[in-house]
């Protein structure tokens, strides 16, 4: 993996847990839903961010200060 595919990838996972983030407030402002899907929603989106930020210590880069 390239440096900017790596770069590319993390981006990408922080992104789709912002948007899983973004959609759980927006049902929740709208929407009585069960605790159990905001619970699951809680948990995808924090995955992602984990996700990335095994990617970035499996190839010994640090954790960029922004970073989640």
């Amino acid at each position: 993996m390239t440096p900017d595919e790596l770069t590319a990838t993390v981006r990408d996972l922080h992104e789709r847990a912002f948007q899983i983030r973004r959609l759980r407030s927006h049902l929740e402002d709208t929407h009585t839903i069960p605790a159990s899907t905001t619970k699951s929603m809680r948990t995808a989106a924090q995955a992602l961010d984990d996700a990335a930020a095994d990617l970035l210590n499996a190839y010994g880069a640090d954790l960029p200060k922004d970073a989640l």
